[in-house]
């Protein structure tokens, strides 16, 4: 079969098309004949050598896949060859034809233990690369927004890199919790995409300064929320866009890790840190994939906005590097 492989970490170019043996499955593994891989930030990370989790070379890149199982092991009872399905596979391995997914947490002799892949049934009304927005970005944004902070419909939001995947269905989440949402992006195109996907504002910071912005729209008060996944310098400037007992919570670092200095706008403010494998149990992920499957009942479902064929694969991790990207990316099997 054909899968992107990581010989070394660093630039796009360094992902290539291989061929390589279908994967056995063990009895508690499923076979996935994959339609579409999906792309988040992580994977870049993965690939630059830079994420929290170290890339184990040679990698083969990819955590979700939408696809129809092919096979299923002998102790698998609640999956069947021919399903339609979309996994969550934190080992990797998604951008191919082929991916292995298992029903149960597997530790390798060098003590590491993956996680059973997060399986899920798509929808008859939902397309492989429909669901693809959901899996990861949609759920983790959900958990972000109603089990972390759980914010009150009358708040404003401010939605860092409101242009990309993660920000997008924030944007979406916001829109419908009755919530004021004003987006930051970097380019005319992205604040178009922004404002069409629901944003109340939508601020181009290479042309404004956001702070006097949201200042301004707020009549001077501040927002109540800021959901940053840039970090850099946004986190102090942050501090100035708030109201007094606002809070600004963190989930990533696109513009690079920074520190943050709490007494910079002499005001009382909350700021958090979201780390999402700690909500990977109890009750905030059912919820957030029963949010997910009243999306796709009510037929109003997002979809990728950019496929790449799998050779394209470094075109688009170039893509995400640029920081140009908007909403979901995803790779055609």
């Amino acid at each position: 079969m054909k899968a992107i492989r990581l010989d070394e970490t660093g630039p796009p170019e360094n992902l290539k098309l291989v061929d390589t043996e279908i994967p056995e499955i063990d009895e508690d593994g499923i076979l996935i004949k994959a339609e579409y891989a999906g792309l988040t930030y992580a994977d870049a990370e993965f690939r630059r050598g830079s994420y929290y989790l170290e890339t184990k070379l040679p990698y083969f890149p990819g955590r979700e896949v939408a696809g129809t199982i092919e096979k299923v092991g002998s102790k698998v009872k609640d999956w069947q060859a021919g399903q339609r399905v979309m996994a969550m596979v934190l080992s990797g391995a998604c951008c191919a034809e082929y991916v292995q997914a298992s029903t149960r947490d597997y530790t390798f002799p060098s003590g590491i233990t993956f996680p059973a892949a997060d399986i899920m049934p798509l929808p008859d009304n939902v397309s492989g690369s429909q669901g693809l927005v959901y899996l990861i970005n949609y759920r983790l944004a959900h958990i972000l927004f109603h089990s972390y902070i759980a914010i009150p419909t009358e708040a404003t939001v401010i939605v860092h890199g409101a242009a990309g995947g993660f920000g997008s269905v924030t944007t979406m989440i916001a829109r419908a919790n009755g919530n004021t949402v004003i987006a930051l992006s970097r380019t005319a195109e992205e604040v178009e995409f922004c404002l069409a996907n629901g944003a109340d504002h939508s601020l181009n910071m290479t042309k404004v300064d956001y702070v006097d912005e949201v200042m301004k729209i707020t009549n001077g008060t501040g927002a109540d929320y800021s959901i940053n996944g840039v970090s850099g310098d946004t986190l102090d400037k942050d501090a100035h866009a708030m109201k007094t007992f606002g809070e600004i919570v963190i989930y990533g670092y696109a513009a690079g890790r920074a520190s943050f200095d709490p007494w910079v706008a002499d005001k009382s403010l909350t700021v958090k840190s979201f780390y999402a494998d700690d909500f990977l149990g109890g009750p905030a992920l059912p919820n957030a994939n029963e949010a997910m499957y009243e999306c796709f009942r009510s037929g109003q479902i997002a979809d990728v906005t950019r496929i790449f064929e799998l050779a394209d694969a470094p075109a688009a991790h170039e893509l995400i590097d640029s920081g140009k990207s908007m909403g979901k990316i995803a790779l055609k099997i």
